[in-house]
């Protein structure tokens, strides 16, 4: 997939970075996703939306030769075999961003968003802030034929 927009780069790049820490996190294995994965999920979404934030309060950027380029962006990983429902339905999430980000019209631009593009991105973000405290609110569920699953 490729993009002309740099700030568009940007945020997938981090949407990337904070996909491989989900996927990678303890939780990931288990039912329950810890205490200390919640912290590092929301801290990611925090960024996410402060970079949002930034990038919709610049102006558009002018490249008038610079903008044809692409920007090469990688392919997102298609692996979801993990024992954490939670953390797949994260992943998703993530990749669906990714991928309508670098789909977008703004994606043809120098820099900055369109409001369509900036409100879809914003409303995933809201989305996964409410599924963490969704997470919260209903944890621990007890499943103890779960916890030989992974032995």
């Amino acid at each position: 997939m490729k993009t002309k927009n740099i700030d568009v780069s940007m945020l997938c790049n981090h949407l990337l970075l904070f996909r491989n820490e989900v996927y990678q996190s303890a939780s990931g294995g288990t039912f329950n996703v810890s205490e200390h994965d919640l912290v590092r999920y929301e801290s990611y979404l925090a960024r996410a939306k402060a970079d949002l934030a930034h990038v919709k309060s610049l102006p558009s950027g002018d490249f008038p030769k610079w903008h044809p380029v692409e920007i090469e962006m990688p392919e997102t990983p298609k692996d979801y075999n993990l024992d954490s429902p939670s953390v797949v339905y994260i992943l998703r999430y993530l990749d669906a961003s990714y991928f309508e980000l670098l789909s977008s019209q703004s994606s043809d631009k120098a820099t900055s968003l369109e409001i369509a593009d900036a409100k879809r991105y914003e409303d995933v973000l809201e989305r996964l802030t409410a599924w963490i405290a969704n997470l919260r609110g209903t944890q621990e569920v007890d499943l103890p034929e779960m916890a030989n699953s992974n032995a």
